[in-house]
């Protein structure tokens, strides 16, 4: 008789892991494939009116399930418009829907299914009541903008504080400050794990995130786009950036600082393959720095 070791079995268990998580992967892999051949070979025929559901229509054939943890009706999948898209914006045919169920049926690991046009149209499998769906972009959110821009990035992001952000937009009834706040949050959102972000507010002069004791680097360095420092960041361009009293602003000192920040460096970090950019709000002025 034969006994094996402890050492040989954990060997043989994290081989059996490995081929499992292997396995899964190509299974992932297949699917995504599929659909994106389904969308590549038909695109050009996409047209503005479709068949499929919508995913804020609360009418359809939902049952809970608890893998997905929501109503959700398993025979087609269902779309969404953004606001912002234009009128004609054009939506994949069913047989995108088609697809994405038939990946489903082989291959039950799968989960959402999701697929987002330049256009602002979303296609999601299986179909599910989405009350919010009106606000819904997918071109504002980290999966989108990693496909569009793969390359990581650092990204100073430069909000105008001053007296005149008081003033209504010609554009809604918002004031210039809520739409600069939108826009740098949108920003924010979208960026990749391994992209860094710096905010700055400014008028006469410059603030920053100060973080905290134990974390103040949001003051003088770039940070990883994580979902902590995400989170200090939009808190920062929520509660602590206010129009300040005075019209004056100097573009020389936020400038200066913005590249400061793109100057920090990081041991762990290639700057030489990162794209840098800074952008101005509400201006919506963005530049590349080499």
């Amino acid at each position: 008789m034969h006994a094996r070791n402890t050492h040989d079995t954990r060997w043989t268990h994290g081989i059996m892991i490995q081929d499992k998580l292997a396995a899964s992967l190509v299974g992932f892999t297949n699917v995504l494939d599929a659909v994106k051949d389904e969308v590549f070979q038909n695109e050009d025929t996409f047209t503005a009116q479709t068949t499929l559901p919508k995913c804020c229509d609360q009418t359809g054939t939902y049952v809970y399930d608890p893998k997905f943890r929501k109503e959700v009706d398993f025979s087609t999948a269902c779309v969404t418009k953004s606001p912002s898209s234009i009128s004609d914006a054009k939506f994949p045919h069913s047989t995108v829907s088609d697809i994405m169920k038939t990946q489903y049926d082989q291959n039950k690991n799968v989960l959402w299914q999701h697929y987002g046009t330049l256009e602002g149209v979303s296609i999601i499998y299986p179909s599910t009541y989405w009350n919010d769906c009106y606000n819904y972009d997918p071109r504002f959110r980290s999966a989108f903008a990693a496909t569009a821009s793969p390359k990581d990035k650092d990204v100073v992001i430069l909000v105008d504080s001053s007296s005149s952000m008081k003033q209504t937009s010609g554009v809604t009834s918002k004031s210039k400050m809520s739409i600069a706040k939108e826009a740098a949050r949108t920003v924010i959102e979208t960026l990749n794990p391994n992209d860094r972000v710096a905010v700055v507010s400014f008028s006469s002069g410059v603030t920053v995130p100060t973080g905290d004791s134990n974390h103040d680097c949001y003051k003088d360095t770039l940070s990883f786009a994580s979902k902590t420092n995400i989170d200090k960041l939009q808190e920062f361009v929520s509660l602590y950036i206010q129009e300040s009293n005075t019209g004056n602003t100097n573009f020389e000192n936020v400038l200066v600082k913005a590249f400061s920040y793109l100057g920090s460096t990081n041991n762990n970090v290639d700057v030489s393959t990162r794209g840098k950019y800074y952008s101005i709000l509400p201006t919506q002025l963005t530049k590349r720095v080499l």
